[in-house]
This record gives structure tokens, C-alpha cells and sequence, in this order.
């Protein structure tokens, strides 16, 4: 016996361990305690469970109304013509309509977020907001996108899509611009408070034509 134990005495000894576990999932641990000179073992079993971050993905596009602005010229061939008492007077016009540029408005932008859980012990409950950078004073809203909750990994509702929707008050970046969405968790255990997508190149197109021809 160890020095200051006699025989009958418990002896209790203290230890600790540690375990990195495996991202995503709950790993069970054996340890093993022996006493050497009889041989006796005895088990306890721990289980560590190890919070991943969620993952954000995006998609988007955006469009505008565009209306074309005309000119427009009239004029006559003749611009008197004399005839006798109950004749006809006959004139010839011509009218031509000119394109005269056009003017934008209207710009939207909308497209899906995905948000995915990638814990299989784990539900977890999200925020999702949406930013944009194209310009034009854009503000975004994400429907539905508020106490979202992703069931465990492997079950259904593990991944939830939601739709958003964007708009500018005054003309944006038709090209280059990015958006981002962003996945805050208020509930769950996760590496980091929060996850932004990858940004997610935002082109914007002609969707209303308005005067065209």
C-alpha cells in the first residue's frame, strides 16, 4: 500500500483526462483503472460531444424596369391645299419616332439562402440575415428568417432553404456587386457565434421592358 494507507483503508486517487472528441458528433471513451497486484480492473465510460459551425451558402440575381423614352416629329407634305366648292383637300403625313434613351427603375434583388447543420447529437437554432454589396442603398429581408431551427444531421430538417429579397432606392452596380448572408446561433453549441456565407456574385438584368417598341 501506498505510504499512510493500511490494509482495510479505501483509497480514493484523483486523475484527469483529456479528450479532443471529433467535430460534429459524440465519440465514447473507455478508461480503464487496474490495480496491478491483484489484477482487478474496473471501467467507466464518457462520452464527448463536439460542436460544429453551420454552413451558409447563397444564391441571387437581380433586375430592374427600364423605360424606353421616345421623340416623336409630325409633318405634312402640303401644308395648304385650295379646292373648289365641295371638293376634297388631301394632305400626306409623316410622323417618325425616335429613340431617345431610357430611364431605370424598380431594381430587386432576390435569390435563396441555405443553412445546414452539420451535428448529428445536436439541434441548432439560427438567425439568418442577408447584406448586400451592390450599391444603391439596397436593404435586404430573409422570409421566415428568424428562430430557425436545423434538426440534427440526418434527420429531416437538418438543412432548411429560405427565401430573400432585396431592394434599392437608387441604381445599383449592374455587375461586380456581392451579397452575403449570415447564420447567427441563439441556440446549439458551435465553434463561433455566427457564419457568413460566401459572398455570391449579384448580376442585375432588364426584367420589365415598358415603352420598348
Amino acid at each position: 500500500p501506498a505510504a499512510g494507507i493500511t490494509k482495510g483503508d479505501t483509497w480514493t486517487l484523483g486523475y484527469a483526462t483529456t479528450y479532443a472528441g471529433v467535430s460534429g458528433t459524440c465519440t465514447t471513451y473507455d478508461n480503464t483503472a487496474t490495480i496491478v497486484e491483484t489484477g482487478q480492473t474496473d471501467d467507466a465510460f464518457v462520452k464527448v460531444c463536439v460542436g460544429a459551425n453551420v454552413t451558409v451558402s447563397k444564391d441571387g440575381s437581380g433586375s430592374y424596369t427600364r423605360t424606353y423614352l421616345w421623340k416623336i416629329a409630325k409633318s405634312a407634305t402640303k401644308t395648304q391645299v385650295n379646292v373648289a366648292p365641295n371638293g376634297d383637300a388631301i394632305f400626306d403625313y409623316t410622323v417618325t419616332a425616335t429613340p431617345n434613351g431610357s430611364v431605370d427603375s424598380a431594381w430587386t434583388m432576390a435569390g435563396t439562402i441555405t443553412v445546414t447543420n452539420p451535428n448529428d447529437f445536436q439541434s441548432i437554432t439560427v438567425n439568418v440575415t442577408d447584406v448586400p454589396s451592390v450599391g444603391g442603398g439596397a436593404v435586404c429581408t430573409v422570409a421566415n428568417g428568424t428562430g430557425v431551427v436545423l434538426a440534427p444531421k440526418g434527420q429531416t430538417g437538418d438543412s432548411v432553404t429560405l427565401n430573400y429579397s432585396c431592394t434599392a432606392a437608387t441604381s445599383p452596380s449592374y455587375t461586380g456587386g456581392t451579397n452575403k448572408a449570415t447564420a447567427t446561433v441563439t441556440a446549439g453549441v458551435t465553434p463561433t457565434a455566427s457564419v457568413t456565407s460566401a459572398p455570391a456574385p449579384i448580376t442585375f438584368t432588364e426584367g420589365v421592358s415598358v415603352d420598348k417598341t
